[in-house]
């Protein structure tokens, strides 16, 4: 589903302990491409084409193994509408990887969030994402343990991309749960 909306200047207000407000978003008209059908009480993410394609080209760079990384962009609300506003795909290149995992080592988060804080020091960590290359959309066991232990204090999302048949997914906490794949919004001015 294609759609032309309005985006007023927006408060983001990060679900931390910090009462501060983030920058807003200059008015703008975005145009929306609904990826996938939406289910009643599931999270609203919206991405920009930008991170979708450094995504895309990251994990199309090696198909021999898993790569990933760390999603920035803030969890915000409109009025009494929370959502998550993902703009920027940070890989980790540093992130051990073989045919069927990844492990995102100390080094490698802390190089991530060095690069995070230096280039966008205005957005937070909202999420994941890593490949399952020619193995298809899911979250496996350890990937589920992974979004369990590291991504449970907020509403955090994880993207598995399969780069071979060039599928990707959306998953994300509902009902206490990591539910998916969800719907989500492509965002391109």
């Amino acid at each position: 589903m294609n759609m032309d909306i309005e985006i007023p200047e927006l408060e983001y207000h990060p679900l931390t302990l910090h009462d501060n407000v983030l920058p807003f978003v200059d008015a703008a008209v975005l145009h929306l491409t609904q990826t996938g059908s939406f289910q009643a009480g599931q999270p609203l993410v919206f991405i920009t084409e930008s991170a979708l394609r450094t995504m895309e080209t990251h994990t199309r760079s090696n198909t021999g193994r898993e790569l990933g990384g760390l999603l920035a962009g803030n969890f915000c609300m409109h009025g009494d509408v929370p959502f998550t506003w993902l703009q920027v795909a940070l890989p980790a290149e540093r992130a051990a990887g073989n045919r069927g995992s990844l492990c995102f080592t100390i080094e490698a988060i802390e190089e991530i969030d060095r690069q995070r804080e230096a280039l966008y020091p205005h957005l937070r960590q909202v999420g994941w994402y890593h490949s399952h290359p020619g193995l298809g959309v899911f979250m496996s066991g350890t990937d589920l343990h992974t979004h369990r232990t590291v991504f449970n204090d907020g509403p955090f999302v994880a993207f598995v991309l399969d780069p071979v048949g060039r599928a990707n997914g959306m998953f994300a906490w509902m009902k206490n749960s990591v539910a998916g794949p969800l719907a989500y919004w492509i965002a391109t001015s």
